[in-house]
């Protein structure tokens, strides 16, 4: 009988006779048992661990926002269109049309005197809001039962709340527990995201629409189930309704979710109906409040209501165009400036986006940087779905850095780039159809957490005004490039001027 030699351990066991060799074999197959236990055993922990690892840092990123109250900070950004919309659904007429009443319900809340520089625009019954009203009709419920502060602060900790909860299932679903507690850590603690809870701005509203819409495509890749799919084309609808620019984010999961479908024609034409229905229901209130001219809260004529207490509101004799500055549709003339810039222009913002002091994607998300970056690196490698994402992020980036090379970001006081935040969970998914090992993940998110604490640290550590503080700093963040050629450059440049030119 030939002995299995392979089964030597050592000096220790020889082989040399047929009993040695089956006591060596029995050894083995104890040890292999006993390892296989011992791997078990750690690979439990680890997923208990990184499971708690994930629910600490959720109510650490939920419970502060609960707690906040939005007057603490000073009024800026939109939300004063965003509130003054909110109240309006809330209570009273229950509709977008802005008038005395609201402009009174204003004052009670103890913010400021007026809503300044709200956007409106002019119908046949009066005023109405020129912003979109996904993030006030959810917030309306919570308001109109707890009061304003209250009810903001519960709206924006569910809008997190959920953005953490179907992000991170979608993790625990696709990667092991340590990747995807990191990739959890890299998108949603080491970055300008969960800062956004605060104030009363849109841009959670809109990451989760993009997150349901590529989640349930994503859902629907794995399992083909129709009803995912429907979802997707649901939300992606609606999404571009809100926001058209999401267009280009979402048409090629969308084209490639038709194109799978296209030999059976009624899922195809199930799919189309869903998105042509959704999106036609959804830009009514737009058209309504437009007389018929626009189909979302951003073209036709616009209006700011100045923050100058002696300039009345419409409906108190203030003069549309005279009293009133007009604000021109996203897109009147946009093209046609694209057009008259160099490539050298758009390059050249195309290097803030990534790179610039205060609204790069350095400082913004990290994760998505480098996520995108090595992805882009390895595309030969990737499939159809992330393909798919990779370019409806691509389009998204091209469509602000050359129609809008002078404010890619989201204009006045954004803490980051805010229009990049409102689709980021694109790059949620994206990671999960990525062709790149999970080592490679997993260094990826831990790069991201370290650029973050190295560079937006002083944010993190008070998000509660970061949306307010924009030109609070860490020393290596000022090492990077300020954003020269954006429009509102000024106010970036308060802070050198503050520090003198050592800084």
């Amino acid at each position: 009988m030939a002995l299995d030699v392979r089964r030597y351990q050592g000096p220790h066991e020889r082989p040399d006779t047929v009993a040695g060799a089956d006591r060596m074999g029995r050894l083995t197959r104890v040890d292999l048992v006993q390892r296989s236990a011992d791997v078990r055993t750690i690979r439990q922990r680890a997923s208990l661990l990184s499971l708690l690892a994930m629910c600490a840092m959720a109510a650490l990123l939920l419970v502060p926002p609960l707690l906040h109250d939005f007057r603490d900070n000073p009024l800026n950004g939109d939300q004063s269109a965003h509130l003054l919309s909110t109240l309006s659904l809330a209570y009273d007429s229950h509709t977008l049309n802005i008038d005395r009443q609201d402009f009174e319900r204003w004052r009670t809340v103890g913010w400021t005197d007026r809503p300044e520089y709200t956007y409106i625009q002019r119908y046949k019954d009066g005023w109405a809001a020129a912003k979109p009203y996904g993030y006030p009709l959810a917030m309306a419920p919570f308001v109109a039962v707890l009061g304003p502060v209250s009810g903001i602060a519960l709206g924006n900790t569910l809008l997190l709340a959920a953005l953490l909860a179907f992000g991170g299932r979608l993790l625990w679903r696709r990667f092991d527990p340590v990747t995807a507690a990191l990739i959890f850590a890299a998108f949603f603690v080491a970055g300008y995201i969960y800062m956004y809870a605060y104030p009363v701005q849109i841009e959670l509203a809109h990451a989760l629409v993009v997150l349901v819409g590529f989640g349930a495509a994503y859902r629907y890749r794995e399992s083909n189930r129709l009803a995912w799919a429907c979802l997707s084309f649901a939300a992606m609808a609606f999404g571009v309704a809100e926001k058209p620019p999401f267009l280009v984010l979402f048409a090629p999961i969308a084209a490639l979710m038709l194109w799978n479908e296209r030999q059976r024609l009624g899922r195809f034409a199930t799919l189309f109906g869903i998105g042509t229905i959704t999106y036609a229901i959804a830009i009514v209130p737009y058209l309504v409040y437009s007389d018929g001219r626009s189909t979302s809260a951003y073209n036709g004529d616009r209006y700011q209501l100045p923050a100058d207490p002696n300039v009345p509101a419409p409906w108190d004799g203030g003069r549309p165009g005279v009293d009133l500055p007009a604000v021109a549709g996203d897109t009147g003339g946009y093209l046609q400036r694209a057009l008259d810039l160099s490539v050298l222009d758009w390059m050249e913002s195309f290097a803030y986006y990534l790179v610039g002091r205060h609204t790069g994607l350095i400082v913004t998300l990290p994760f998505a940087l480098l996520l995108v970056g090595a992805t882009l690196a390895r595309a030969r490698k990737a499939d159809s779905w992330a393909l798919a994402i990779l370019g409806g992020i691509l389009c998204y980036i091209a469509f602000y850095v050359i129609l809008f090379t002078g404010n890619y970001y989201g204009g006045g006081q954004s803490l980051g780039n805010r229009y990049f935040i409102q689709m980021s969970t694109a790059v949620l998914v994206l990671a999960l159809v990525t062709p790149l090992r999970e080592r490679t993940l997993r260094w990826l998110a831990a790069a991201a957490i370290g650029l973050s604490v190295l560079l937006t640290l002083p944010h993190h550590r008070a998000p509660e005004v970061a949306f307010t503080n924009i030109l609070t700093t860490s020393a290596p963040q000022r090492l990077l490039p300020i954003e020269a050629n954006q429009d509102y450059t000024w106010i970036f440049k308060q802070e050198w001027e503050k520090a003198g030119p050592t800084r």
